[in-house]
C-alpha cells in the first residue's frame, strides 16, 4: 500500500484531476472596411442598419410601456399570494382578446451582506436561517499556484487524497490567431473537416 504522507507533485495532481470545461472561443475582430460589395449587399446593409435602429427604438418603448404592467402584476401577485393563491406568472389582457402578455417573476434575489443583521432582525433569526441559509464554496488559494513551497506542503498533507477533496476544471483555448493559422497550415478539405469539430461562432451583424 502506498504511503499517504509521500509528497506528490502539485502540477501533476492538478492536471490529472482536471475535468474538461467547454467554452466558446473569442471572435477575432477585423479592421479593414470592404468598400466594393455589390449594390444588393449594400442595400441589405442599409436595411439592416435601419432595422437595428428601429429595434433599439422599440426596445426603449417597451421599457417605458412595461412599467405600469410590472406594477400591476406585482400588485396582483401580492394580493393573491397573501390570500393563499401564489403564482409567479399571470397572463394579462390588453384592450382586445388578442393582446395578451405574460407577467413572470423569478425566484432570484440579491442583498448586501452589511444588511444581514437587519434582515435577521426583521425576519427573526429562525426564519432568517431557514430562508437564507449559508452556502459554502471551497477554493484553493491562488497563492498556492505561485508558491512551490506551499504546493509541496499541501501535497505532503493531502497525499493521494487530493481528488477526494477538490474538483478541478480545465479547458482548451484557441490562440488569438487560430482562424488565420488554419488557412496557413491546412488545405481547404482539412479546414472544412476541422470546423466540423471546432464550431466557429455565427457572424454577427451589428
Amino acid at each position: 500500500m502506498g504511503n499517504s504522507n509521500v509528497a506528490l507533485n502539485f502540477d501533476d495532481v492538478v492536471k490529472s484531476s482536471a475535468q474538461p470545461k467547454s467554452k466558446t472561443a473569442k471572435k477575432a475582430s477585423g479592421k479593414e472596411i470592404i468598400t466594393n460589395a455589390s449594390n444588393a449587399v449594400k442595400d441589405a446593409i442599409s436595411n439592416i442598419i435601419k432595422a437595428k435602429s428601429a429595434k433599439k427604438k422599440a426596445e426603449s418603448d417597451i421599457k417605458i410601456a412595461e412599467t405600469p404592467v410590472i406594477e400591476f402584476g406585482n400588485g396582483l401577485k401580492d394580493d393573491r399570494a397573501f390570500e393563499g393563491d401564489y403564482n409567479k406568472s399571470y397572463k394579462v389582457q390588453g384592450k382586445t382578446p388578442d393582446e395578451v402578455i405574460t407577467f413572470v417573476t423569478a425566484n432570484k434575489f440579491s442583498h448586501n451582506e452589511d444588511d444581514e443583521e437587519d434582515i435577521s432582525e426583521l425576519m427573526g433569526e429562525e426564519n432568517f436561517n431557514d430562508l437564507m441559509p449559508k452556502d459554502y464554496t471551497i477554493k484553493v488559494k491562488a497563492e498556492i499556484f505561485e508558491d512551490p513551497k506551499l504546493q509541496k506542503e499541501l501535497m505532503k498533507k493531502m497525499g493521494s487524497k487530493f481528488n477526494e477533496f477538490f474538483e478541478v476544471e480545465s479547458n482548451r483555448k484557441v490562440i488569438s490567431t487560430f482562424d488565420e493559422e488554419l488557412y496557413k497550415r491546412f488545405d481547404a478539405d482539412k479546414v472544412a473537416d476541422i470546423k466540423v469539430l471546432i464550431k466557429q461562432s455565427k457572424p454577427s451583424i451589428r
